[in-house]
């Protein structure tokens, strides 16, 4: 995956994400491109950030309810 940063007409921030891929038949790899705006990118990192504490506080009391589960057997 290769990434490269250009801006546009609208002198926005762009992020162009390439994914190659391989096909079957040719045997070449084929890229796509997919364009991702910075906000977009930063939108995407704050809701991975948010997922990544509401995980962290899920492990405390998961480990909790091992331990009850534990006892009961």
């Amino acid at each position: 995956m290769c990434t490269r940063e250009r801006t546009g007409t609208s002198a926005r921030l762009t992020t162009w994400i390439t994914a190659a891929r391989t096909t079957r038949s040719a045997r070449r790899s084929c890229c796509s491109c997919i364009c991702i705006s910075s906000d977009q990118l930063s939108a995407i990192s704050s809701q991975r950030s948010a997922l990544s504490e509401q995980l962290s506080a899920i492990s405390p009391r998961r480990s909790a309810l091992g331990e009850q589960l534990s006892a009961i057997s």
